[in-house]
């Protein structure tokens, strides 16, 4: 076989070509559409293919059309998060598209979040915060080593009991939660908040997590992860492949985007050379002129349609592809684009005429796949048409939202809505009981105001014949003379002694 030499433009030698012809004959079906050398090219009403386009910058030729060469590419510089580690985006070198790099893991002790390698701290409380173990111990937040942590539990001493995370004196309690609503202890021990025997709600002593578990803030325990897909499965994503491989939680999720190699796309879950099938292996149809048939081929791993080989003298291209004469009056049909039929009918002379205009097209070839949603794919079904949206996630990456107590919630790279991060000690508005006989409020930023006597009415009897008030800084003040009646004829003095 002679090897083949391109001595000048494709297209320069179809119009050579065409010109040679005549006016008379057709070159292409109205309405078509094709790339050559780069360029698009439409053919006319009259059968004729118009002058090469060429592309602006920034866009290719595909199927006869310019459009972005980028398309939904990655933006370069960006960093996001993979099961493996962290993923940059970095310019291709052939068309300067973004492209997912390979993942990079975090070093110990530390997790891939928003695109870094952040220390993995598995418990979200501020140092210095105080929490009760039921009604008689507490613990407090402190951060000997790298990340926040409860200590070990204490007790309170004979005579007071735990509230809001310190002890108070008996009956000095006041209510720190609502019933029945659970918080994290650590990753896998979650609290309860219940009615303790002091009669105020507070957390009940923590409870370990079934195994599997984990303790997510606001749900309580809960399964650590959900297998996303199969072991072994691949899929198209991004511009890229994407295998299923086992997460650090221990279920299967989608892996890093891998880029494709220059020269080939992804289909189908690999990668391929970049081409379209354009027929089905082996099929044949007759040239728009019915002289001569196609056979459908493969060429550089995609299907095309193969040189024309003429009919016989006094015959003509019938039917699916086969060399003869019809009956005038006849019609046949043939599909054509996608899921499109396109029909021609026997002329008085016998001969077949033109096919026409592909009619009752789909919109998208039958087993592409695309990106849709919140990290979903659709697939084009067998009748050319787009089915549902699947495997979508709760969110868009990087969005977040109000959640807790002023805390912040924001979606992952897997569009799932993380923890619960940054929040307070107190719900704006609420109050509770502070020192010895104190209040104090919780202000919009969900943090305690300093402790204060409230209204200044409150106070007590002490000693023989003496009484006390509560002092503005919320602890009670020292006792003073107010009853002398109790001293049955002795003087009331001092701090209240009778003498």
């Amino acid at each position: 076989m002679l090897a083949k030499m391109r001595v000048r433009p494709a297209w320069i030698l179809l119009l050579v070509i065409g010109c040679a012809k005549g006016d008379t004959e057709t070159e292409c079906l109205a309405g078509q559409r094709r790339c050559v050398e780069g360029a698009a090219q439409r053919c006319t009403d009259d059968g004729r293919w118009t002058l090469p386009q060429s592309c602006p910058e920034g866009s290719e030729c595909r199927t006869g059309a310019c459009v972005s060469a980028c398309g939904d590419a990655c933006l370069p510089g960006v960093s996001r998060c993979a099961p493996e580690g962290v993923q940059t985006c970095t310019a291709a070198e052939e068309d300067g598209c973004g492209v997912w790099g390979p993942p990079v893991p975090c070093e110990g002790g530390t997790v891939c979040q928003s695109g870094a390698c952040l220390d993995d701290c598995a418990v979200g409380c501020n140092v210095g915060d105080g929490r009760c173990l039921g009604a008689y111990a507490f613990t407090t937040c402190t951060a000997d080593g790298q990340c926040p942590g409860w200590a070990d539990s204490n007790g309170c001493p004979d005579g007071e009991e735990c509230s809001g995370g310190r002890c108070v004196f008996e009956g000095a309690c006041s209510d720190q939660c609502r019933e029945g609503e659970l918080a994290c202890f650590d990753g896998t021990n979650v609290q309860r908040c219940v009615r303790l025997e002091t009669g105020c709600l507070d957390w009940a002593e923590p409870e370990a997590c079934a195994e599997g578990a984990v303790c997510r803030p606001g749900q309580g325990c809960a399964v650590a992860c959900a297998d996303e897909c199969g072991e072994g499965e691949t899929r198209c994503f991004e511009r890229g492949r994407q295998a299923c491989v086992r997460g650090p939680a221990g279920c299967f999720v989608w892996g890093a985007v891998e880029a494709c190699e220059a020269g080939t796309t992804c289909a189908a879950g690999d990668c391929v050379e970049s081409c379209v099938d354009v027929c089905e292996l082996g099929a044949r149809r007759c040239t728009a002129d019915a002289a001569s048939v196609e056979t459908c081929v493969r060429e550089g791993g995609c299907t095309a349609w193969g040189a024309p080989l003429a009919c016989n003298a006094g015959t003509a291209c019938v039917g699916k592809g086969d060399c003869g004469v019809c009956t005038p009056g006849d019609r046949e049909e043939r599909t054509c684009g996608f899921c499109g039929n396109e029909a021609r009918t026997c002329g008085g002379d016998g001969q077949w005429g033109d096919f026409g205009e592909c009619g009752g097209q789909g919109e998208c070839r039958a087993g592409a796949e695309e990106a849709c949603g919140n990290c979903g794919v659709r697939r084009c079904g067998d009748d050319c048409r787009w089915g549902p949206c699947e495997g979508g996630g709760e969110c868009r990456p990087g969005e977040s939202r109000g959640c807790g107590n002023c805390g912040t919630q924001r979606c992952n790279d897997s569009c799932r809505w993380g923890g619960c991060d940054g929040q307070g000690v107190c719900a704006p508005g609420s109050s509770g009981a502070c020192g010895e006989c104190g209040m104090r409020s919780c202000n919009g930023s969900c943090q305690w105001e300093g402790c204060n006597n409230g209204d200044g009415r409150l106070f007590r009897d002490c000693n023989a014949c003496g009484w006390q008030f509560c002092c503005p800084n919320g602890n009670w003040c020292n006792c003073a003379a107010h009853y002398p009646s109790r001293c049955g004829g002795r003087a009331c003095v001092g701090s209240g002694q009778c003498q």
